[in-house]
């Protein structure tokens, strides 16, 4: 990790001063920080190299309702100026082979020629409360089935400037030794010998909808290894059994989905070009205006009420009374270059849809704790 760690601390010594400001209004709290680079540091004219507009584009497949989502619009060029160098000290600093880091880098250049410069991601999770607490009642809790109680619902879109192209260099990956190579060395430890590997299936069709489905697979390398090694194996096994990865290329994007229910994600996204809720008609991220610039490379939101809902439904039973409040992004974090060259955040914390959680969480604090009574002294 030195050399990753000699990078991060080369970008702090570029750094001449931060300016924080905070602020509050109706919507909520905000949090603004700028940093400043020093004149004629190579991060300053990187970042005034890179000025972007137009993110806000692919707001519409931002789910405001979801666990989590991010949008982002980086040129490629960026994008292949800050992964090499990184890419290559992350992974060597991982075990992995100098063959498979060149065939990655090569495989990655490629991949970046055809990519577009926005998109985005959402992350959802699900839980079947009665299958979990099934899977947790039986002692050694039953971890396939704990697996099998949550669906991890994924679905995104990268804009590509030519799909043929991209959808060559992606399957192109996906059928090397890139992928497997890289999670072995994320799995590889005295205790823990995890293979990986994928299974790949292009131009499938369903009701008219071409797509490719990914399967990413894990096993134990070792048949006789220990007991807990086996029951991490178990574990790892029941939730990337229920993350097939679906795929639909366009000349424009490439769509993408996992989950139990990814391939009906699939046929909606493709067939609305954009999510159901999305942050183009959400009357929070409206709220927050222009400190959400244009400009931003980054966006993303946390629904900390999702997060609480999803703690209810794995039947915690201090939370069993916890209000339903609809979720959106009560958290919103944003990263942008200014024309001078230095860099802006802002950290947007939206109050006004949380007080029936914020009143649930005072009455929790209010509420007296029980009293044990005291020992009986025979």
């Amino acid at each position: 990790m030195g050399v990753l760690a000699e990078k991060f601390f080369n970008y702090v010594g570029a750094v001449e001063g931060l300016t924080f400001s905070l602020g509050l209004n109706d919507q909520g709290l905000a949090l603004w920080d700028r940093t400043h680079l020093t004149p004629g540091s190579k991060y300053l004219k990187f970042a005034q190299n890179f000025q972007v507009k137009g993110s806000q584009k692919f707001w519409k497949y931002q789910d405001a309702q979801a666990l989590a989502s991010m949008s982002w619009n980086i040129p490629p060029e960026m994008l292949g100026t800050l992964n090499g160098s990184w890419d290559e000290a992350l992974f060597k600093s991982m075990g992995v082979s100098d063959a498979v880091l060149n065939e990655y880098l090569g495989a990655e250049k490629t991949l970046l020629k055809a990519t577009g410069p926005r998109g985005a991601l959402n992350l959802d999770l699900e839980v079947n409360p009665e299958v979990f607490r099934q899977a947790i009642s039986v002692n050694p809790p039953n971890l396939k089935a704990i697996a099998n109680a949550f669906n991890i619902r994924v679905t995104g879109v990268q804009e590509v400037a030519n799909g043929e192209a991209y959808k060559k260099a992606l399957r192109n990956i996906y059928a090397s030794s890139i992928l497997p190579e890289l999670m072995d060395a994320l799995g590889r430890s005295p205790e823990n010998d995890v293979s990986f590997g994928v299974r790949m299936a292009e131009d499938l069709k369903e009701s008219g909808l071409v797509y490719d489905r990914a399967q990413i697979w894990a096993r134990l390398a070792n048949p006789s290894s220990n007991p807990v090694t086996k029951k991490i194996n178990q574990l790892i096994s029941g939730i990337l059994d229920n993350l097939p990865i679906y795929l639909h290329y366009t000349p424009s994007r490439m769509y993408f989905t996992t989950g139990k229910e990814g391939l009906a994600d699939l046929a909606s996204l493709v067939q609305k070009d954009a999510v159901p809720h999305n942050w183009t008609s959400s009357p929070i991220i409206a709220g927050w205006g222009s400190l959400i610039p244009d400009r931003s490379l980054l966006v993303g939101g946390i629904s900390l009420n999702k997060i609480l809902q999803v703690v209810k439904e794995a039947g915690i039973p201090e939370f069993a009374d916890l209000p339903a409040v609809e979720a959106y992004p009560d958290l919103i974090g944003e990263l942008s270059p200014t024309p001078s060259g230095n860099w802006e955040t802002a950290t947007l914390l939206s109050l006004s849809g949380d007080k029936p959680l914020i009143n649930f969480f005072s009455q929790k604090l209010a509420k007296p704790r029980t009293q044990e009574a005291p020992n009986q002294v025979p």
